[in-house]
């Protein structure tokens, strides 16, 4: 039950009316003994005014139980009682009603026990089914690593074999290679003894011309032109193309024969007749790449006049050395 002020004065003012006379007989029985008359004197007219004021203090209202917020009306406070008071009973109510509820929902142990075996039950259907799912994803697995495993021995397999194509293929292209010099220098052989004269046509122009008449027409040249007299043997005389102005191609029986005719082509420069025809040897379809490719390099030669340059076959004579072409650098190197 709360202590209103009054009350609190009432039970303060009767403590201190005990207390001061208590003090007082202690202090009579000390003072028979050790206290003159003046100390007792003042000691009491002490107690009466400490006595006096606390009367004073306790009833007249200005100090309470538990001095709290700064004072209020008795509207305010009266409404903050009843505030109070109905949230009390509103808790009470309130906690009431939920050991009701409990009371009457609150399951029973076999209720418990019967959903935890429902649960386990569950539980072990989930994890039978989880199991079920892990099997299958392991002999997948399995499958696959097996799969994979095969396939990487297949591609260690076609490696292997690519390997081995690519020294085959390595190998085959070599030797492509030193087929087509073979052959290449096996036509060069074969054209050995051939020489092609160009700007030779007939003086009366024929709808054909037998072999007969190119090898008089290159007679005539070597003869005439070329002041060679001897008779040098063909084997065979004829135009490279049915065209009566294309180049006449012409093999001799004598490898010195043909040297010796080259050896005087020079002389055709001396007239204006010969000055328009022209002697060259028959290269093979290599040969004669290289030579296109030599040009250049024999006219940056030749354009020094101390240079001795000319071009034999394949390659290049300049100062009595000899210089190849080279795929490679794209230039010419010097044969060591």
């Amino acid at each position: 039950m709360p202590v209103g002020p009054l009350t609190f004065r009432v039970v303060c003012g009767g403590f201190v009316t005990v207390f001061v006379n208590f003090m007082y007989k202690r202090v009579l029985v000390y003072r028979l003994s050790h206290v003159n008359t003046v100390k007792l004197c003042s000691l009491r007219l002490s107690f009466a005014l400490v006595f006096l004021i606390a009367t004073l203090l306790h009833r007249s209202g200005d100090v309470e139980l538990n001095p709290g917020p700064p004072p209020m009306n008795g509207n305010t406070r009266q409404t903050r009682l009843q505030t109070n008071n109905r949230s009390l009973s509103v808790d009470n109510i309130d906690r009431t009603s939920a050991r009701n509820e409990g009371s009457v929902q609150e399951p029973s142990l076999s209720d418990v026990m019967q959903l935890l075996s429902g649960m386990k039950q569950d539980m072990n259907q989930r994890f039978d089914t989880l199991s079920g799912h892990l099997d299958t994803l392991n002999d997948s697995v399995c499958g696959l690593r097996n799969e994979v495993t095969q396939l990487a021995r297949e591609v260690e397999e076609m490696r292997n074999e690519n390997e081995q194509l690519k020294a085959e293929n390595r190998e085959l292209t070599d030797k492509l290679t030193e087929v087509e010099k073979k052959l290449d220098d096996l036509e060069g052989r074969s054209k050995r003894n051939n020489l092609i004269f160009t700007g030779l046509q007939k003086q009366t122009q024929a709808d054909y011309e037998s072999w007969e008449d190119c090898e008089k027409l290159v007679q005539d040249l070597i003869h005439n032109q070329l002041k060679i007299p001897d008779d040098i043997q063909f084997d065979r005389v004829h135009r490279m193309r049915k065209d009566p102005k294309s180049p006449i191609i012409a093999r001799f029986t004598n490898f010195k024969d043909k040297q010796r005719v080259l050896k005087q082509k020079r002389k055709l420069s001396e007239t204006a007749e010969g000055s328009t025809i022209f002697i060259g040897e028959d290269f093979s379809k290599g040969v004669r790449e290289v030579r296109k490719k030599l040009v250049p390099f024999l006219k940056n030669a030749k354009a020094d006049p101390k240079n001795n340059a000319r071009m034999v076959y394949d390659h290049l004579v300049i100062n009595g050395k000899r210089f190849y072409y080279d795929p490679v650098s794209n230039g010419i190197k010097e044969k060591s």
